[in-house]
């Protein structure tokens, strides 16, 4: 769902004496390339660090490589975090602006020669000195340990990758380079074409305010339902006493309704880890659930503790719901596509992203360690890539989500899913999403992560070759986290919902 756009890497040195960056720039503009460089990006006080940070996640970073740039601890910190961040050849877009000859083994080691040196120097000038005094100039001492130790991984894979002569790139208009960064954008619309008809199915018919009330009364009525009247006083004052610690203001009243809207307002206020889960609903569920942690609510509601556990995983499903920004939220629901690039880290976030965008509940299941969406196909842990072409990978894709909606008659490898077999998965997928109760309803989902294909070109083919047959399955690419999308950091939030899960999920149902 994300608009085509690329971060640059650069020595201001160099960018003075070639315009290299200032040319990028005017054909990214043309190709409809969004080219974020610093000068730019950087609002008055915002911190470099920051922005720089930001960079090293970024889907497509171009890097303009040179001998000042090798010099430069700024460019050096840079390119650490993005090759730290994985994906380092996905990611990465190089040009080679000078005569900074990295194939020579003797240019390679000056570099680390260099680095080694800044090191020393810098790590000498504070000897003797107590390092509580020298914060700020201990980080530095920090960095420039961190640049020497990793310098020589990070020139000799540069130094592999395969990079088009710079006058070449101008005669082409850069070309080569700004092509693979285009294909992201191309690959959704040309699915966007694709599923246009689909689309219209799916869209939500809501306004996003009007889901957020739906949100509420949702977790109203789990409270409201008489089994669970006694979780819902404990709730309440467990509740009360977290947004007293936030400084916020309590529960206007006993109603389930006034319990969900603090709930809602008390995840929204952010928290690491978020404190109305971690908390509120954590000690009201150890209350009412817990006879080994002599939860002062046990007894009295005894018989009664399916009902409480069915009851916070449903309020959960919803409440999570609201922990996604309110730009980002308005954003994906102005959007039209079967094809999602969700800037999210985790399988979690993407069930969270996605429910949001259809306006339904989350569907999530503690697993071990892990919190795990009942109807996302995760392709890179499935998925055995023993041959990097499109046919065999489509074809054990298919398998795996024929095995994953009819559990009852599974396939093993060797068969296929085609003909009557594929109409069938389809209608499936259709139906199962349709239900008109949300507890029965299922949507299924197909997620990439980030550089589990090879290339953006087989990833498109691969997407194409799915959709030809299943244009009721939602594809998902994750693995970048560019924007800014919950308002608790992601981990946290998956965090604490797994480990509510995985307590009451412990304990014997009395």
């Amino acid at each position: 769902m994300s608009n085509s756009k690329a971060f640059v890497s650069y020595s201001w040195a160099t960018e003075h004496e070639t315009g290299i960056v200032e040319t990028l720039g005017a054909l990214c503009t043309q190709r409809g390339i969004y080219l974020i460089r610093d000068n730019q990006a950087l609002q008055h006080g915002q911190l470099i660090n920051q922005f720089m940070d930001e960079l090293s996640k970024g889907d497509h970073v171009i890097t303009v490589f040179s001998k000042p740039y090798f010099q430069s601890k700024w460019c050096m910190y840079e390119l650490l975090k993005i090759y730290q961040r994985g994906e380092f050849e996905q990611r990465t877009h190089p040009v080679i602006a000078d005569d900074c000859d990295l194939q020579n083994q003797s240019y390679r080691l000056e570099i680390v020669k260099f680095w080694n040196s800044q090191y020393e120097t810098a790590k000498s000038a504070l000897a003797g000195i107590d390092p509580a005094v020298v914060v700020e100039e201990q980080k530095r001492v920090n960095l420039y340990r961190d640049i020497y130790q990793n310098i020589n991984e990070l020139v000799n894979f540069a130094a592999n990758r395969v990079t088009t002569p710079l006058v070449t790139l101008k005669q082409q208009d850069y070309a080569p380079l700004l092509d693979r960064i285009k294909i992201s954008s191309q690959a959704i619309n040309h699915l966007n074409e694709f599923s246009k008809e689909n689309v219209r199915k799916l869209l939500p018919k809501r306004t996003d305010s009007e889901f957020l009330a739906e949100i509420k009364r949702s977790i109203a009525q789990q409270l409201e339902a008489p089994e669970v009247a006694g979780f819902k006083i404990v709730l309440k004052q467990e509740l009360d006493t977290t947004l007293k610690g936030m400084g916020q203001p309590l529960t206007t009243n006993n109603r389930g309704e006034s319990i969900a809207e603090s709930l809602i307002v008390g995840l929204t206020l952010g928290g690491n880890p978020p404190p109305v889960i971690n908390e509120a609903i954590m000690s009201a569920a150890i209350n009412c659930l817990d006879k080994d942690k002599k939860g002062g609510s046990f007894q009295s509601n005894l018989g009664k503790h399916a009902d409480i556990k069915f009851a916070i995983e449903q309020i959960l499903g919803w409440l999570v719901l609201a922990s996604v920004e309110e730009s980002y939220a308005q954003n994906i629901t102005d959007a039209s596509d079967l094809f999602f690039e969700l800037p999210v880290a985790t399988l979690g976030g993407v069930e969270v992203i996605a429910s949001r965008f259809f306006q339904r509940q989350a569907k999530l299941r503690q697993e071990g360690t892990k919190l795990i969406p009942n109807h996302v196909l995760d392709v890179s842990t499935h998925i055995s890539l023993s041959a990097w072409t499109t046919k065999p990978i489509v074809d054990q894709l298919r398998i795996l989500l024929w095995n994953q909606v009819f559990t009852d008659r599974t396939k093993v490898e060797g068969e296929s899913v085609v003909g009557d077999d594929l109409e069938e998965l389809n209608a499936e997928l259709a139906n199962r999403r349709s239900y008109k109760e949300e507890k029965y309803k299922e949507h299924h989902m197909m997620a990439f992560k980030m550089g589990t294909l090879p290339s953006e070109d087989l990833q498109l083919d691969v997407y194409r070759q799915l959709y030809k047959g299943l244009n009721n399955l939602t594809l998902i690419r994750f693995g970048s986290k560019d924007e800014t999308v919950f308002c608790v950091p992601e981990y946290s939030l998956i965090s604490a919902v797994r480990a509510l899960l995985t307590h009451i999920n412990n304990l014997p149902l009395l």
